[in-house]
């Protein structure tokens, strides 16, 4: 004789156990993508050129950002304003009245030299040369 209510119960714990293992399987999918697809923070690159960043952040920091700056920018084609508008203001006046220097601190690592950027225009207001010196 066969027993119906046996037979019943063992095809019930078959289901359950199916249902736990595919929601097991699916949870665990998720996770694996999850992590997969999981990217950290962005934090803004220190070596990425930014006129707000080099204008209003730390200026010890802006010899990061030089590299960037001076690839991104062709300096010789620009004007006293546009330098201005680009970097801020001077923040070194000079006394020679033939020709301007403009000078941006930049900083530098912990017992390096620290350096200047050193723009120099004509009479006219555009940039002839430019130069990072090192301060030692």
């Amino acid at each position: 004789m066969i027993n119906y209510d046996s037979d019943r119960k063992r095809k019930i714990r078959i289901i359950n156990t199916t249902i736990v293992i595919i929601v097991a399987l699916l949870a665990v999918s998720g996770i694996i993508i999850a992590v997969i697809n999981w990217k950290p923070p962005v934090k803004p690159d220190p070596y990425v050129f930014s006129s707000e960043q080099w204008k209003n952040g730390q200026i010890r920091e802006r010899y990061k950002m030089l590299d960037d700056l001076l690839s991104k920018y062709d300096l010789y084609t620009m004007d006293r304003e546009e330098i201005i508008e680009l970097l801020g203001e001077n923040e070194q006046k000079s006394q020679d009245s033939d020709v301007n220097y403009y000078f941006y601190y930049l900083g530098g690592e912990v017992m390096q030299a620290k350096s200047t950027l050193v723009i120099v225009f004509d009479e006219s207001g555009k940039v002839i040369n430019y130069e990072e010196v090192k301060d030692y």
